[in-house]
């Protein structure tokens, strides 16, 4: 399971970042900034999720 979750992560991935790229040139300089900046907003949301599996050891009141 974990690894087509991976492959179809690689997958989106490549399909994402080939769709920048046929729309902002990659070689006009905007096609790697969209691309590192989308990558970046995923990055984030991926580390809010991630977050949010982490549970706490505290006391019930």
């Amino acid at each position: 399971m974990l690894g087509t979750a991976r492959l179809t992560g690689q997958t989106l991935g490549a399909v994402v970042l080939a769709g920048v790229f046929s729309v902002w040139s990659p070689h006009g300089g905007h096609g790697p900034v969209v691309a590192l900046v989308l990558a970046a907003c995923c990055a984030a949301i991926a580390a809010v999720f991630s977050s949010l599996r982490l549970k706490t050891t505290g006391h019930a009141a």
